[in-house]
């Protein structure tokens, strides 16, 4: 019975040390933009909050490898996806659009490229994506959606332009037309 307890603790004390080191590199990732400071403006959980990466990201990939092999291509090349949305009381708004523009001064700095920017009705989109060695290595997503949420994400991983246009003209959302894509590629 000691010889297990001893075992769980030290497979226990491996498994958070192999977790921290691959956290500690997927922070070094260029694609990697760190969104928890974010956090501090909301009293409330996240409403929808999703973190997929390694693992998890693996067997999404295969779940869906026959039914739509496009979409395991792309979950294949991904190592972390993190969306976070908030509700958003009233009061919190130009907080929270303050603190997006200065998140998009810092995108910007750090050798980011704004895609999309969009100001119209009660709606405020930042777009960004991090292209390296003529890829895109991650994406990042900030929007206030009207008077009700916020939504942050960021996407890391080699991101194929033509893969998320394919994925969009199969779905039928026209906003990812690889077209749009192509100039931030060839960069």
């Amino acid at each position: 019975m000691k010889t297990i307890k001893i075992m769980t603790i030290m497979l226990v004390l491996l498994f958070a040390v192999a977790l921290f080191g691959q956290e500690e590199s997927l922070k070094k990732n260029p694609g990697y933009f760190n969104l928890d400071n974010i956090r501090t403006t909301f009293s409330d959980e996240p409403t929808l909050e999703i973190n997929l990466e390694g693992f998890l990201l693996s067997m999404a990939a295969s779940a869906t490898k026959v039914a739509e092999p496009d979409l395991a291509e792309v979950l294949d090349n991904l190592l972390y996806v993190r969306v976070e949305r908030y509700d958003l009381p009233r009061d919190k708004r130009d907080e929270v659009q303050g603190k997006n523009g200065e998140l998009a001064k810092k995108l910007d700095k750090e050798g980011w490229e704004r895609v999309v920017r969009v100001r119209e009705n009660e709606d405020d989109v930042y777009v960004y994506l991090k292209p390296e060695n003529k890829k895109i290595v991650g994406i990042v997503v900030m929007a206030i959606e009207g008077s009700k949420s916020v939504l942050f994400a960021n996407i890391v991983g080699n991101i194929d332009p033509d893969q998320i246009g394919r994925l969009g003209n199969r779905w039928d959302l026209n906003h990812l037309d690889s077209a749009r894509w192509e100039s931030r590629r060839r960069r």
